[in-house]
């Protein structure tokens, strides 16, 4: 082996000028870096890859899926006979390399007893001197070449990782720098969030739906058919929202009548929307009266005393009912479902399940409006209606239908259909 005389050929030690050393070093120093960083990753990613998280689009599948694909029980039987045999063929080979290690140390013991004393008598002694000077000095060798080897890779580590450092410094300043890759990070994040919103809202829905089912149960309404008009309602709902195109739509509720429950919500939601806007809308209106003096204009052409206090209530009165008959009407006019309707995940349709036309909106709300009279008795009628209707929808031609895969969510389902098996045991004894 060639070795340097210089000094300074330590660990920090400045490498060759030559370009073949370095090209040897950075590549050695690359594999080792590269190997140790997939090792640790392979770690990391078998540790914190949980079973649970794996989904039907997923590319790993786990080990009873392949038995199912390649055979099933069988090639379950045929993997543990490899195995075993594996297992025993190693115990074998470990077995077997133990006895050679005795035969070989006991050969050598019974050699030495007989050589020892020869080899270590005066007779042997020019010949021994020798051999323990080139014994020392293969020693000696061999040990320059560890140490030889250890600055080598220590200094080969050096080198590629500053060299991966700086390639991945380069690399993260370009994808930054990227208008692209920006725009395509925003999405990712964009997506997710709206993944987990979708999950979340999903998951109030079921409930509001385990509620429409047990409400409807306790007064004794039996779950109703599914409309007539259900499977064109599909079909457009499908046209109107292709994600639903994958989903096995049909098996839900969706297309079938709304629950009192979720209709309930979304109907204070609708109002506490309304309030909302009529608070913004009234401290908007009194800032510009105090901004512009108009107070003194606006007192002249009232009366004053109990008369001003009845007309600014009528007026109060005239313009809540025309914020809420517009908003409603309008909603379900264009899009069918008011805001709170489209956060439970339901819509208004006619009787043939299309989208409601302007004066049909109308006489929905007008129907609302007589509904609301009896103390909202005609509300309330949808807990006894077959239908779901109320007194709204009657009068309007207008049913409330699921917009999206309805379900209940599965703890409640699970009970549902227990209690419905043990009353038909009930029944048959």
């Amino acid at each position: 082996m060639i070795t340097s005389s210089d000094p300074t050929a330590g660990i920090g030690a400045q490498p060759r000028p030559a370009q073949r050393p370095r090209l040897i070093q950075l590549l050695f120093g690359s594999v080792l870096v590269l190997t140790e960083e997939v090792a640790e990753r392979v770690v990391v990613d078998a540790e914190e890859v949980p079973y649970t998280t794996r989904t039907p689009e997923s590319v790993f599948r786990p080990a009873s899926e392949f038995d199912q694909l390649l055979g099933g029980e069988q090639f379950q039987k045929t993997r543990y006979l490899t195995i075993g045999i594996a297992g025993d063929a190693r115990k074998a080979a470990e077995r077997g390399l133990a006895v050679v290690d005795d035969i070989t140390d006991a050969t050598g013991r019974t050699f030495w007893r007989f050589a020892g004393p020869v080899w270590e008598s005066g007779l042997l002694g020019p010949v021994r001197r020798p051999v323990q000077r080139w014994r020392k000095r293969g020693e000696s060798q061999v040990e320059q070449w560890i140490a030889s080897g250890m600055q080598q890779e220590m200094q080969s580590r050096a080198i590629a990782s500053a060299s991966l450092n700086n390639l991945v410094q380069e690399s993260v300043t370009d994808l930054t720098n990227n208008q692209e890759i920006q725009v395509l990070v925003q999405e990712v994040i964009q997506s997710q969030s709206t993944s987990i919103i979708t999950q979340i809202l999903q998951e109030i829905r079921e409930r509001f739906i385990s509620m429409d089912i047990w409400v409807q149960g306790a007064f004794g309404t039996a779950q109703p058919d599914p409309p007539p008009f259900r499977n064109a309602y599909l079909r457009t709902l499908i046209l109107r929202r292709p994600q639903y195109e994958h989903i096995d739509i049909r098996n839900s509720l969706a297309g079938g009548y709304t629950g009192f429950v979720s209709r309930f919500v979304a109907t204070i939601i609708d109002i506490a929307i309304l309030l909302l806007v009529y608070a913004i809308g009234s401290a908007a209106i009194t800032g510009t009266i105090n901004l512009f003096g108009l107070s003194g204009i606006v007192s002249r052409f009232l009366a004053s005393g109990t008369l001003a206090s009845q007309i600014t209530l009528v007026f109060l009165g005239l313009a809540s009912l025309l914020l809420i008959s517009g908003y409603a009407i309008l909603s379900w006019y264009l899009t069918g479902s008011t805001i709170g309707d489209s956060i439970m995940g339901f819509e208004v349709v006619d009787l043939a399940g299309g989208r409601l036309s302007f004066w049909r909106s109308v006489r929905r709300m007008i129907g609302a409006v007589i509904a609301a009279i009896p103390l909202f008795l005609g509300f309330i009628w949808v807990l006894f209606s077959k239908n779901r209707q109320g007194w709204h929808d009657k009068i309007g031609g207008t049913y409330v239908v699921y917009s999206w895969p309805a379900r209940p969510e599965e703890e409640f389902l699970h009970e549902h259909v227990a209690e419905e098996l043990a009353e038909d045991a009930l029944d048959r004894h």
